[in-house]
Protein backbone atom coordinates (compact mmCIF):
# COMPACT_ATOMS: atom_id res chain seq x y z
CA UNK A 1 0.00 0.00 0.00
CA UNK A 2 1.39 3.42 -0.99
CA UNK A 3 2.11 5.95 1.73
CA UNK A 4 3.66 9.37 2.13
CA UNK A 5 5.90 10.74 4.87
CA UNK A 6 5.20 14.41 4.14
CA UNK A 7 4.46 16.43 7.25
CA UNK A 8 4.93 19.88 8.76
CA UNK A 9 5.84 21.60 12.03
CA UNK A 10 5.00 25.01 13.45
CA UNK A 11 6.88 26.99 16.11
CA UNK A 12 5.82 30.40 17.37
CA UNK A 13 7.91 32.41 19.83
CA UNK A 14 6.69 35.63 21.41
CA UNK A 15 8.88 37.72 23.72
CA UNK A 16 7.39 40.64 25.64
CA UNK A 17 9.35 43.28 27.54
CA UNK A 18 6.97 44.21 30.34
CA UNK A 19 9.43 46.74 31.78
CA UNK A 20 13.16 47.36 31.64
CA UNK A 21 13.54 44.76 34.42
CA UNK A 22 11.04 42.06 33.44
CA UNK A 23 10.66 39.91 30.30
CA UNK A 24 8.31 37.05 29.46
CA UNK A 25 8.60 34.54 26.63
CA UNK A 26 5.87 32.20 25.41
CA UNK A 27 6.65 29.44 22.91
CA UNK A 28 4.18 27.21 21.09
CA UNK A 29 5.26 24.14 19.13
CA UNK A 30 3.11 21.79 17.01
CA UNK A 31 4.35 18.71 15.17
CA UNK A 32 1.82 17.29 12.71
CA UNK A 33 1.15 13.55 12.33
CA UNK A 34 3.44 11.50 10.10
CA UNK A 35 3.26 8.03 8.62
CA UNK A 36 5.87 5.57 9.91
CA UNK A 37 6.56 2.01 8.70
CA UNK A 38 4.56 0.44 11.55
CA UNK A 39 1.59 2.84 11.34
CA UNK A 40 1.31 6.50 12.26
CA UNK A 41 3.04 8.87 14.66
CA UNK A 42 0.33 11.12 16.07
CA UNK A 43 0.55 14.88 16.41
CA UNK A 44 2.07 16.48 19.50
CA UNK A 45 2.35 19.98 20.85
CA UNK A 46 3.98 21.97 23.60
CA UNK A 47 3.51 25.36 25.23
CA UNK A 48 6.50 26.70 27.16
CA UNK A 49 6.79 29.75 29.40
CA UNK A 50 9.90 31.67 30.43
CA UNK A 51 10.29 34.63 32.77
CA UNK A 52 13.40 36.78 33.33
CA UNK A 53 13.77 39.38 36.08
CA UNK A 54 16.86 41.59 36.12
CA UNK A 55 18.34 42.05 39.59
CA UNK A 56 21.40 43.68 41.21
CA UNK A 57 21.15 46.86 39.09
CA UNK A 58 21.15 44.83 35.87
CA UNK A 59 24.19 42.72 36.81
CA UNK A 60 22.14 39.60 37.43
CA UNK A 61 19.08 37.72 36.28
CA UNK A 62 16.60 35.50 38.02
CA UNK A 63 14.99 33.10 35.53
CA UNK A 64 12.01 30.77 35.64
CA UNK A 65 10.94 28.39 32.88
CA UNK A 66 8.24 25.78 32.57
CA UNK A 67 8.26 23.49 29.53
CA UNK A 68 5.31 21.52 28.17
CA UNK A 69 2.80 23.18 30.49
CA UNK A 70 -0.12 20.98 29.36
CA UNK A 71 1.94 17.75 29.07
CA UNK A 72 1.06 17.16 25.39
CA UNK A 73 4.55 16.71 23.89
CA UNK A 74 4.96 12.99 24.52
CA UNK A 75 5.52 10.63 21.65
CA UNK A 76 2.32 8.83 20.62
CA UNK A 77 2.18 6.20 17.91
CA UNK A 78 -0.64 4.16 16.47
CA UNK A 79 0.86 0.80 15.50
CA UNK A 80 -1.13 -1.35 13.10
CA UNK A 81 -0.51 -5.04 12.51
CA UNK A 82 -2.24 -8.10 11.19
CA UNK A 83 -5.54 -8.05 13.10
CA UNK A 84 -4.57 -5.52 15.81
CA UNK A 85 -4.01 -1.83 16.51
CA UNK A 86 -1.98 -0.60 19.48
CA UNK A 87 -1.49 2.90 20.84
CA UNK A 88 2.02 3.55 22.18
CA UNK A 89 2.57 6.53 24.51
CA UNK A 90 5.90 7.71 25.90
CA UNK A 91 6.01 11.02 27.73
CA UNK A 92 9.73 11.03 28.63
CA UNK A 93 10.35 14.02 30.92
CA UNK A 94 8.92 16.83 28.83
CA UNK A 95 7.26 18.70 31.68
CA UNK A 96 10.13 20.46 33.47
CA UNK A 97 10.28 23.43 35.83
CA UNK A 98 13.58 25.32 36.08
CA UNK A 99 14.75 28.20 38.25
CA UNK A 100 18.08 29.86 37.60
CA UNK A 101 20.28 32.67 38.86
CA UNK A 102 22.96 34.43 36.80
CA UNK A 103 25.46 37.02 38.02
CA UNK A 104 27.70 39.23 35.81
CA UNK A 105 31.09 40.23 37.21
Amino acid sequence: EATSSNTWDLKVINTLDLSNLFQIQLTGLYIAPINIPQGRQLSRSSIDLGLVRKIWQGNGELTFSFTDIFNNYGLRQEITGDGFTAIYKNYYETQVLRIGLKRKF
